[in-house]
């Protein structure tokens, strides 16, 4: 597969020129996390994947056909979206978290992984907050960026009319940074400029990448390799993150000796803007909508003050929040996802308060990215 790829990236312009659109020529990566524990065999996961991805049905899908490629830990999938013919490789060397390549159209492609993402509780998005996209920047010169920022899920909250409803914007070229550092000063619209993409000129020289929030990566250079190894990099770290909220973060009975303690701490969600209708917020967020889909039902103590029991849809597992004007505070179930608090701190990002952050009870930012 690598190779396959790498030669279809380096006959770029060739296929170009043979009358391929320049979108086939570049290859695309979505990084994907499963409900499987990284330890879990190779044989067992492949199951896993070829039991799992059939699932979704849709009249836009036909064809479709799984095949174990010679190496136990990738698996190539054949199908038509629309009648256009996709393939895509899955590759689950780490059963949880995998990487999805294809040179297929971008529209299918992003259109057939949001259906397993969306239908299959056992999946979802690596999702990657602001600060992690900003910090691509060490693997090269910032070529250009995209913003996205929607709060129409609060369509009724018309109480401020200084706020921006809806916000997407596409720069190109070397000065894309310093456009972005003027959207961000105070008098223009700091909440509203999350960034959703990150395009990034490789180190070197060596290729140019797109790098956005929801973990998809297009590879627009010559080598597989180079693009390949950059999304090694960020899934990394990306991982990193999550099993540091699993292990540090995460709340529960713990056992030393005869004596039972409980670990763990809440993630607070601090706001640059207060919230101003509480009641539409909470029920428009534990609504089992996108974009958090998260259920539950707000329960009121105080004018300032609600709690939720509320329950993931994507990890089909319980997480407790309390909410005032100027923070969240979500408390993670030992045993589930920590994939579940990024989620909900990206999207917080980009469909409410840009300048949302995530600290701990002493104050300390929670990620480092």
């Amino acid at each position: 597969m690598s190779q396959m790829l790498d030669d279809l990236m380096s006959r770029s312009r060739a296929q170009v020129r043979a009358g391929a659109t320049k979108d086939k020529t570049h290859v695309k990566t979505y990084l994907v996390e499963a409900s499987l524990p990284e330890n879990t065999k190779p044989a067992q996961a492949h199951d896993f994947v070829e039991s799992l991805l059939p699932l979704v049905k849709a009249d836009q899908i036909s064809d479709l056909s799984l095949s174990p490629a010679t190496n136990d830990t990738l698996i190539s999938v054949q199908a038509k979206v629309s009648g256009e013919p996709i393939t895509a490789y899955v590759d689950f060397t780490n059963p949880r978290f995998w990487f999805v390549h294809s040179m297929g159209d971008s529209k299918k492609t992003d259109w057939l992984i949001a259906r397993w993402v969306g239908e299959l509780p056992e999946l979802d998005h690596a999702w990657f907050p602001t600060s992690f996209l900003e910090n691509c920047e060490q693997f090269g010169s910032i070529r250009g960026v995209g913003l996205d920022y929607n709060r129409t899920w609060l369509n009724k909250d018309d109480t401020d009319d200084t706020r921006v409803g809806a916000l997407t914007m596409q720069v190109r070229g070397q000065a894309s940074k310093r456009i972005l550092g003027v959207m961000r000063r105070q008098n223009a619209a700091p909440n509203e400029t999350p960034l959703a993409k990150v395009t990034v000129r490789l180190n070197g020289g060596r290729g140019l990448d797109d790098v956005r929030y929801d973990g998809k990566l297009v590879g627009r250079g010559k080598s597989f390799e180079d693009h390949l190894s950059l999304a090694s990099n960020l899934y990394g770290r990306y991982q990193s993150q999550v099993r540091l909220v699993e292990s540090d973060y995460a709340i529960g009975p713990e056992k030393s000796g005869r004596c039972l303690t409980i670990q763990g701490e809440p993630i607070t969600f601090t706001f640059d803007r207060p919230i101003q209708d509480m009641t539409l917020f909470s029920e428009g967020m534990f609504a089992g909508t996108e974009p958090f889909k998260l259920w539950g039902v707000p329960v009121r103590h105080a004018e300032d003050y609600y709690t939720v029991q509320a329950f993931d849809l994507h990890s089909a597992r319980p997480l407790a929040f309390e909410l005032s004007p100027k923070a969240i505070r979500l408390y993670l179930p030992k045993g589930s996802c920590g994939n579940s608090v990024l989620r909900f701190y990206a999207n917080l990002q980009h469909r409410y308060d840009a300048m949302v952050q995530a600290v701990n009870g002493s104050g300390d930012p929670v990620f480092a990215f």
